[in-house]
């Protein structure tokens, strides 16, 4: 049986982050029922819209016994 992520709690990502010319990937900090999950364990992170300004997203996917995806976006601004 698998454990769902899609309620997990998703902190460490900023609403905006101004644009830097690089891909801007923060690290998200995912905590399940109070239990801190570990990146590349229980879960994967991908990046997508993240070098331009704009909306950009992070997907987090469950992997090992915890399945589902999380999905945040972030802005990037304008220098």
């Amino acid at each position: 049986v698998y454990i769902s992520i899609e309620n997990a709690e998703v902190t460490g990502i900023e609403q905006s982050y101004e644009a830097t010319g690089a891909a801007i990937e923060p690290e998200p900090v995912v905590t399940l029922d109070g239990n801190a999950l570990k990146k590349d364990t229980d879960y994967t992170v991908s990046y997508k819209d993240n070098v331009s300004s704009g909306t950009a997203t992070v997907e987090i996917t469950g992997t090992g016994k915890y399945e589902g995806k999380i999905t945040v976006s972030f802005e990037i601004l304008k220098k």
